[in-house]
């Protein structure tokens, strides 16, 4: 090991770079190895993550003081590496910069390593598999969606050197699409310096590390502090200047939720308030279950829940609906023996899918004596309970009792995409195609992985509608469903298709000769008006709807269900893992593949209450209709009006 030299006089040391006292002195002198700095923006706190590893070079432990920092992009790397840059040379003269494609590390005298890394899905954890890391740092760690990458590497932070210090740390801002499972990670733990241990013993601590702490950059670049306090975003600007981490950036939420005014804490609720409950059913994914009740003012309050949270976000507990019934029934024992009901109570339309022989969902909550009403989800009627939300919120009609925390750790908080402030990043829990699934555009068939990076007009639940951020998520497991006319789509298990039955089915759950329901939109030609733009399925039947439209108004888009033109299911099969694409369709939220079947993403269970509630918009729901094949079932079918005023 090279001898150091020390200074023979104090006038001859020469200081660098020193921590400022706060944020930055906590973080770097913190034993405990699972740290999170965390804070706004400008606070210094790359600096502090090199730091922390520069700190043990020099100290003996050599070659086996291996570190690296990670970043989702190679383009985030420019400005770790720029500071790198500044603060190494003149700590370690005798360090050595290698670079090469998609390898940059620092190299220094006595045999460390500090490596910069990029990791964007959990299959780039093979190239570091079996190595002995024992610095693990991740900067921005809000722009990884889940925390499946910093999870798996875990099993790399290790040293087989006894007395080598490890380290597992990471820096990030509120806001990015991995703001959620942060959040939970760290920040709710409680005030920073709280110290969280789990089963396993393994403890955890977030610190603030504050722009207000950084004198230098209200020194040297002071603007840099107006353009923060500048910023005309006001959940933004909360985000980046004052790193609050409770923010509503984008979706339809934004401006709109307020935690001072909407969430509340509870009270006795009188027993003359009308009461109900909603459901967004789930096994893999955690199943949402909502009590509400109604003031005379007409106020709506969800003042219970009931969650099926795996552990971690966006992970279910896989626990059978029998058992969630029953405990359903065992948390409304003493309303029931208080003379309350619950009436009228909207659940996930896919617990009443066809399962074969199987008794449904549906069926199996009935047994319990938990009865639901099936919530209209066909294409559009997402944007309905959006919009009731946005509503309620807005004329303060709609709180939430501070005790439904999955409520309000999940949805105040949904992110927006990066490229569209209006559109929520659906990076957060997507249901994707590998890139060649062909889908429906105004230019035709197209792949989907060739519209990554491009916008335009793809077919959806009421026509042609602007599609955004089509992009690459992840590397996923997924399935390969066939239908009756030789068409294949290769997609994630938990990917929702519309079915015939007007409900939503996850292609894990499809059956052999399950019905989906297909995309018709007319074409500029009297000819083409009649003819679905999807393949034609059965001649006799379209033979009756190019009779029965002649009475509709050619230019209504529709969608085509059961007799007219079905779509079956053939099979449904394991098709390993691939890369696989997504993107946003605004307002409907749906759109169409080239064999014309259309698909969706999810939904939850506070739409359906406030849609099944509302005193001035509801999804109309039917248990009776027209008969099947009729032309007022095929208006009803085609009928792009869902919405209807009551009484």
């Amino acid at each position: 090991m090279a001898e150091a030299t020390l200074p023979s006089t104090e006038s001859e040391l020469k200081i660098v770079w020193t921590p400022y006292p706060g944020g930055q002195t906590k973080f770097l002198t913190c034993p405990i190895k699972e740290i999170f700095a965390e804070g706004n923006r400008g606070g210094g706190k790359t600096d502090t993550l090199l730091m922390k590893y520069l700190r043990y070079v020099g100290l003996g432990f050599g070659a086996a003081w291996t570190g690296v920092i990670f970043r989702r992009e190679y383009k985030h790397l420019d400005d770790i590496i720029k500071k790198s840059k500044r603060w190494i040379p003149q700590l370690f003269p005798g360090a050595r910069w290698l670079a090469s494609k998609g390898d940059y590390k620092w190299v220094f005298p006595d045999g460390e390593e500090l490596l910069f890394r990029v990791m964007k899905d959990v299959d780039a954890y093979w190239s570091f598999h079996g190595h002995e890391l024992p610095f693990i740092g991740w900067e921005e760690l809000t722009n990884w969606p889940t925390d499946e990458c910093y999870e798996v590497m875990k099993s790399c932070s290790r040293c087989s050197i006894p007395g080598v210090p490890k380290f597992y740390v990471s820096t990030g801002n509120p806001f990015g699409a991995g703001h959620n499972w942060v959040k939970e990670r760290f920040i709710d733990l409680g005030p920073e310096g709280t110290v969280a241990q789990d089963e396993q013993g393994n403890v955890r601590v977030r610190i603030n590390v504050s722009l207000d702490d950084n004198p230098a950059i209200f020194e040297n670049d002071p603007e840099y502090v107006k353009q923060l306090e500048g910023i005309k975003n006001p959940e933004l600007k909360k985000a980046w200047r004052y790193g609050d981490w409770d923010i509503v950036v984008g979706g339809f939420l934004q401006g709109i939720w307020d935690n001072k005014i909407h969430k509340v804490s509870p009270f006795k609720i009188p027993v003359d308030w009308p009461r109900w409950r909603a459901m967004d059913w789930g096994s893999a994914k955690p199943y949402s279950i909502g009590w509400y009740c109604m003031s005379p003012e007409g106020e709506i309050y969800r003042y219970r829940e009931l969650y099926g949270y795996g552990g971690k976000p966006n992970t279910g507990t896989r626990e059978n609906a029998t058992a969630v019934a029953k405990a359903i029934f065992k948390i409304e024992a003493k309303e029931r023996k208080a003379g309350i009901r619950f009436l009228k109570n909207p659940a996930d339309s896919a617990m009443w899918a066809d399962v074969g022989n199987e008794l449904s969902i549906y069926d199996l909550f009935k047994n319990q004596k938990v009865r639901w009403i099936k919530s209209k989800k066909g294409p559009g009627s997402r944007i309905i309970g959006a919009q009731l939300i946005i509503n309620a919120l807005t004329e303060n009609k709609f709180f939430v009792f501070d005790t439904c925390t999955h409520w309000l750790r999940t949805v105040p908080v949904l992110m927006p995409n990066s490229s569209n402030w209006e559109d929520v990043d659906t990076e957060m829990e997507d249901h994707c195609f590998v890139g060649d699934t062909e889908v429906m555009t105004s230019n035709g068939m197209v792949a989907i992985k060739e519209l990554v990076g491009k916008s335009g007009l793809i077919a959806s639940a009421d026509g042609y509608r602007k599609f955004l951020n089509c992009r690459k998520t992840r590397y996923a497991n997924v399935v390969k469903v066939t239908f009756e006319d030789g068409s294949e789509v290769v997609c994630t298990p938990d990917h929702k298709f519309v079915g015939g039955e007007n409900c939503w089915i996850e292609a894990k759950d499809l059956k052999e000769q399950s019905t989906l329901m297909l995309f018709q939109i007319p074409s500029k030609s009297f000819w083409g008006k009649c003819i679905p733009s999807a393949r034609l399925k059965n001649n006799v039947f379209n033979t009756v709807r190019i009779i029965l439209r002649l009475k509709r108004n050619k230019s209504v888009p529709c969608i085509a269900q059961e007799t007219v033109r079905p779509l079956r299911v053939v099979s449904v099969e394991p098709a390993g893992k691939a890369n696989v694409y997504c993107m946003s369709v605004p307002v409907t939220h749906a759109f169409a593949l080239s064999n014309g079947v259309l698909v969706s993403n999810c939904w939850d269970e506070t739409m359906y209450s406030l849609r099944s509630r509302h005193k001035v918009l509801s999804v109309e729901h039917k248990e009776e209709g027209p008969k099947v094949g009729t032309f007022g079932w095929l208006e009803q079918v085609t009928s792009n009006k869902v919405i209807r005023d009551i009484d």
